[in-house]
This record gives structure tokens, C-alpha cells and sequence, in this order.
């Protein structure tokens, strides 16, 4: 293997540390320009394999050596540019490196660490197991993908472009392309990545060439050296355009989905052919108008005159942010003596749907922006732009009462709580029988890059962002149900409710009437062993605390609409 200087570009020995002409030290580069396998990037991150390369840098998997987790790292080359656009690039990539390190969305790979060595720049991020949408495209032959699938991932980048429009400051995407929509392994849920930093930092330079980022998907503006929210939008059409036609789009001349593939929806026709204005102002205001235009598809289809989304056999597992409990038996307490929770109780519950997330401070501002409603709790204390995506807490019961009626929902039950938190079998804790100290937020948890993403409401700890923990998920998807906080249920607290072991309620509300409403679960102040999902206790529903927050479910109505729930 030839060795490459990275400060004069020479060439060494394989067996060469430092370099023979300039003394610099060497950083092992392959012939094309790419780091060697096992080089040990800040003395932290092995890389392991290349995923991908170009102009400006490369892809790599990695192994983060101090906590043995797979990692991205991404690297920007920019020893051939001038040294003026060097600095300029280099600024950017500091300012652009430190947004992203703030950015929470479940959508998005969390940005772990940044740094340069050897003249080139690195940031590392969250590893994706999956496959980008042009590689699924191109499995398929260039005949192009199902149109419901087409639109449920074009949904869910719609949410994250919603998320990063909406932030403060606003940020555009500026690159949006089948290859850059990972498709995860796991849940088969899209993940936005390669999130731009060189093209997003190299779309303002002076170069000219550098103002688009892929011609193919580019907005006219963009040629222009224009971007606005409308240009993403204009880009996801078009990439919407090529994976279900299989056609490489021409730069700002798409056709007619139709003419091209006669099988498509004429209102998805409709919906591209306006995001795909060549006037900004003729497309969609919003990505969530968008959103709300492609979801509206979904409620109109029927077979032989039975809509297909009536919530019936097989409802969706995820609609809107919540996710579907099934109905049935499920096992709840704990008979360990002289706990709340005593004793081990079986109960029955209907079908019923419950928030993935406990409700965050951006929902909750919305709310309160949207209604003017004025909260009886203290909860913008830790109320900051970094905390968008943190629980709301401070709130007092009858603050998150009111919240659920406006969104239409409910605060979930004791019992359905519980059983979105442990399962119908009952587990100990949400992800299995034993307390693993990080995958929740609790006092024993030491993950470097979660207590990094910390507000500070005590001694340095407090709330994580609440897509944090994706490890510490329940069986059915349901997050952050063991620690970060403890959450308000609608049930006044009774220590004698479910004395009655051999009884099983079916639906079980609790007491009528009492002093003090039941709280579930663990929080960032508890003992690890403290956050289990039978964990109960009671607080005074007039009053908040900097670890209670609460989340909503909604129940399913016989016949009703699946759109109704999208809705929600």
C-alpha cells in the first residue's frame, strides 16, 4: 500500500509514520483518496468500512472504540480548494456541525461528535442499519415502487422537514434524493441522512457550481443560488416522481406523472404536479400542507364500496405519532410487598392507541400558543430552544387534562399505561426483565451523548430529548415509558383498588373520586430500579414537578375511520 501525505500530498512507504518530504505525520490514505480499514480517527473512532465517497469527502462505518457502538463518520476533503474558500468552508462546517448537534427528531440520526484531523474534517453520527431508496429503486429493475409506499415515506420526510422549517433558526434541507432516504432495518421507518453539511456549507460560496446540490432534483430557484422551504418541497416531488416511475428526472422539466406511468393516481398526479411549480409560490405553503394533501389519499380508497382505512382486524401499528395496543388480557402490578403496585393483577382492555413520545415542550407551546391558554403549572422554567424535543414538565395535572382535550385524546389510564409500558406478559421493564442503566434516563445513567443532551435542572442532570433512549422501547415501539419522567394518569390514587388479585376488571378507571392522581413510571431523579413499568405513585394533580409529564391515548371507536385518526 502506497501511504499519501495529507499536508503535501507525497507519497511514502508503507512502513512510513511520518512523512520523508514535509515530517508531517501520516494518516493512512488508499490510492483513492480514501482512509485505510482500522485507522483510528481521534482515538476513538475505527473505521471499518467505506459506504460511500466523492468530490468533497467520504462515508464511512465506524467503531466507536469507548462505548464499542457502530458509528458513521463523515469526512470533508478540502486540501484542493483555495485558501479562502477553505476558511469559509471550515467556519461552516464548525457553525452547521453545532446546529445539527442540537436537532432532535426521530427521523434524523443524532450528530455525536465533530472534529478535524490530519486537514480533513470529520463528524460523526448515529449508524443507520438499512437501505437508501436508490438502492430499493434500483432492485426493482427501473420499474419504480408502489405508490402507497411511495407516500407513506414521502409522509414521514414531510414530518422532518416540517421539524427542521419550523426550527429556530429555520433549516433547509437543500439536497433531498432517493439516496440520501434510508429505509431502517428495524422498523422499516425513514431515516433522513447524509444530512449535507459539505453541500449545505458549499451551497454559499462564491463558486458558482457549488449553488445546487443534485441538478436532477433541484427547484429552479436553486440555480439561481435561491433556497426557501419550497425548494425541498419541490425536491421530494420530484424524487417522488423518480422512484415511482424508475426515470431519472431532467432538471426543472418533469412530465405528467401519468404519462409516463398511466396506473398513478390522478390526484397524486394533481399533488406532484403543484409541488413541482416551477413558481415557488404555486407549490404547497408548507411541508405540513404537503403532508396533509398526501395523507388526504389514504381516506379515499375503497373496494367494492368498504373504505380500506376503517380501523377493523388489522389496524395501522403507528398512525400520527401514536402507536396501536392491541386488546386483551395483560398482566399489571407487582407483588413485591409493601409496594404501591402490590399486587401482580390481570385486567382486560379494549384496542386503544397511545402517544409514542411523552408530550414535548414544542407540542406543548403549540398548544398554548394555538389557544392562549395560560398553564397553572411553571413549565417554560426549562423552556429553551435546546429543549424543544424535551418532555414538557411543570405542568400540573389539569394542564395535561386540558392539553388531551384539545387534541381530542385522553390521559391514558393506570392500566393502559401500564400496558404499553410492559406488554401483555407483564415485563419488569419495558425492553425485558433486567435494569440496564442506559437505556433509560435515570441517575445511573452514564451514556456520554445522553447526558451531553441534558437540560440542566440539577446538579448538572435532568430531561433527555425524548427520542433518546431508542433501545429502551417497549415490545410494542412505546418511548421513554421507564425513566425521563414520570407521567400523570386520568386515575385518582386508591392503595386498595386492585386488592382483589382473582378479579379481573375489564377497563379498570379507578376510584371515583380521591386527593391525589396516580403518576407512572421512573424518571431522570429515580434509581434505575425504581423504573419499572409497574412503578406507581401519587401526586397532587394542582401542583408539577420538574420530572412529571404526561402523554395521551385515544380510543378506538367501532367503525370509525382510520383518516379520523390521522387527524388527530
Amino acid at each position: 500500500m502506497v501511504l499519501f501525505c495529507n499536508s503535501c500530498g507525497s507519497q511514502n512507504k508503507e512502513e512510513a509514520r511520518f512523512c520523508s518530504y514535509c515530517g508531517n505525520k501520516l494518516v493512512i490514505i488508499t490510492e483513492g483518496g480514501t482512509l485505510a480499514f482500522h485507522t483510528l480517527l481521534d482515538r476513538r473512532y475505527k473505521i471499518i468500512r467505506l459506504i460511500k465517497s466523492g468530490g468533497m469527502g467520504a462515508v464511512y462505518e465506524a467503531i466507536d472504540e469507548r462505548f464499542g457502538d457502530r458509528c458513521a463518520v463523515k469526512e470533508m476533503c478540502l486540501q484542493y480548494f483555495l485558501p479562502e474558500e477553505r476558511k469559509y468552508l471550515t467556519d461552516k462546517f464548525r457553525q452547521e456541525a453545532r446546529i445539527l448537534r442540537t436537532l432532535h427528531h426521530r427521523s434524523l440520526p443524532r450528530v455525536i461528535d465533530y472534529f478535524t484531523e490530519h486537514g480533513r474534517y470529520y463528524l460523526v453520527m448515529d449508524f443507520v442499519d438499512g437501505e437508501d431508496l436508490e438502492t430499493v429503486l434500483e432492485k426493482t429493475g427501473g420499474k419504480g415502487l408502489d405508490e402507497k409506499k411511495v407516500i407513506k415515506y414521502s409522509i414521514e420526510v414531510l414530518d422532518v422537514l416540517s421539524y427542521l422549517h419550523n426550527y429556530t433558526p429555520p433549516i433547509l434541507y437543500r439536497d433531498l434524493k432517493p439516496s440520501n432516504i434510508m429505509v431502517r432495518k428495524t422498523d422499516g421507518k425513514v431515516m433522513l441522512v447524509d444530512f449535507g453539511i459539505a453541500r449545505a456549507i458549499s451551497q454559499e460560496t462564491p463558486t458558482p457550481q457549488t449553488r445546487v446540490g443534485t441538478p436532477n432534483y433541484a427547484a429552479p430557484e436553486q440555480f439561481k443560488g435561491q433556497n426557501e422551504q419550497r425548494s425541498d418541497l419541490y425536491s421530494l416531488a420530484a424524487t417522488m416522481h423518480h422512484l415511482i416511475t424508475g426515470q431519472i428526472p431532467v432538471p426543472c422539466a418533469l412530465p405528467p406523472i401519468r404519462n409516463i406511468k398511466n396506473n398513478v393516481s390522478e390526484k397524486l398526479e394533481r399533488i406532484l404536479l403543484k409541488a413541482l411549480s416551477i413558481e415557488p409560490n404555486n407549490r404547497y405553503a408548507s411541508a405540513e400542507k404537503m403532508k396533509e394533501a398526501l395523507r388526504g389519499l389514504f381516506s379515499e380508497e375503497t373496494v367494492a364500496g368498504v373504505n380500506r382505512d376503517r380501523v377493523c382486524l388489522a389496524p395501522e401499528r403507528e398512525v400520527n405519532g401514536m402507536i396501536f395496543i392491541p386488546a386483551g388480557e395483560c398482566i399489571l402490578g407487582s407483588n413485591e410487598e409493601n409496594k404501591m403496585e402490590y399486587p401482580e393483577h390481570r385486567v382486560y382492555l379494549d384496542a386503544y392507541y397511545i402517544d409514542k413520545y411523552p408530550v414535548t415542550n414544542r407540542e406543548y407551546s403549540e398548544f398554548t400558543k394555538a389557544t392562549g391558554y395560560r398553564s397553572k403549572g411553571n413549565w417554560r422554567t426549562y423552556f429553551t430552544e435546546n429543549a424543544m424535543e424535551h418532555p414538557v414538565t411543570g405542568i400540573t395535572w389539569f394542564d395535561a387534562k386540558i392539553y388531551a382535550e384539545w387534541k381530542g385524546k385522553l390521559l391514558p389510564t393506570e392500566a393502559e399505561w401500564e400496558k404499553a409500558a410492559r406488554g401483555s406478559e407483564g415485563h419488569i421493564y419495558p425492553w425485558g426483565k433486567e435494569d440496564e442503566k442506559n437505556k433509560c434516563n435515570n441517575q445511573q445513567m452514564d451514556s456520554l451523548d445522553a447526558v451531553a443532551s441534558m437540560i440542566n435542572m440539577s446538579d448538572g442532570r435532568g430531561t433527555t430529548p425524548v427520542d433518546t433512549f431508542l433501545d429502551g422501547s417497549s415490545i410494542y415501539g412505546v418511548m421513554d415509558m421507564a425513566g425521563n419522567v414520570k407521567e400523570f394518569c386520568s386515575d385518582w390514587y386508591s392503595p386498595y383498588y386492585y386488592t382483589s388479585p382473582n378479579i379481573i376488571r375489564k377497563n379498570p378507571s379507578g376510584p371515583e373520586e380521591g386527593e391525589y392522581k396516580v403518576i407512572k413510571g421512573g424518571s431522570w431523579k429515580c434509581d434505575v430500579t425504581v423504573c419499572k413499568g409497574s412503578s406507581r405513585d401519587k401526586y397532587n394533580p394542582y401542583n408539577g414537578a420538574t420530572d412529571i409529564g404526561f402523554r395521551c391515548v385515544l380510543h378506538i371507536k367501532k367503525g370509525a375511520l382510520m383518516n379520523d385518526y390521522r387527524k388527530r
